[in-house]
């Protein structure tokens, strides 16, 4: 409890002290079994007293089930920190073989050595374009790939389009 707590609950003893000395002409208290006369001291004391007993058994089973979470997060982390211990190792292994392998010999010829480039693919034999007058022409795409193409042949188009049409069967 903190020291502003402990304080608090000073303070408020005292208050129900003098509250029951203020308070201390006999009352009948009324028991589902049967009456008696008794002081109002004894009964707010009394009740002060169970009130404080009720809320330190609510904080003790409070404290109960902050124990029990403590323990299965501090088994939780304890796998945890194994985990990351052994995951630790395996990439410290790793390190130790990307090492090995950029120092061998043999790696380092295949590394330098250049791959081959992929096989060009085979041109299109015969397309499908649109002249200047907008109609649909079937050509050599050869002959037509082959002629240089300056700007001006560009000129109308927008970005990205071209000429030439899908090979479909029309």
């Amino acid at each position: 409890m903190s020291q502003l707590g402990v304080i608090m609950a000073l303070i408020f003893s005292l208050l129900i002290a003098i509250f029951a000395l203020a308070n201390n002409q006999p009352i009948i208290v009324n028991y589902l079994y049967g009456k008696t006369e008794i002081s109002a001291v004894i009964v707010i004391l009394g009740a002060a007293i169970l009130g404080a007993f009720v809320i330190f058994l609510l904080n003790m089973f409070k404290q109960i089930k902050t124990g029990f979470r403590l323990r299965s997060l501090q088994s939780e982390l304890s796998e945890v920190r194994s985990q990351v211990n052994e995951l630790q190792n395996e990439r410290d292994a790793l390190l130790i073989q990307l090492g090995q392998l950029q120092e061998s010999p043999a790696t380092a010829e295949t590394a330098k050595a250049v791959p081959d480039p992929p096989p060009a693919a085979e041109p299109y034999v015969t397309g499908y374009y649109m002249d200047q007058k907008g109609s649909e022409t079937k050509e050599n795409v050869e002959d037509i790939a082959s002629e240089p193409k300056g700007e001006e042949d560009f000129a109308g188009q927008e970005p990205g389009m071209t000429d030439q049409k899908d090979e479909r069967e029309i």
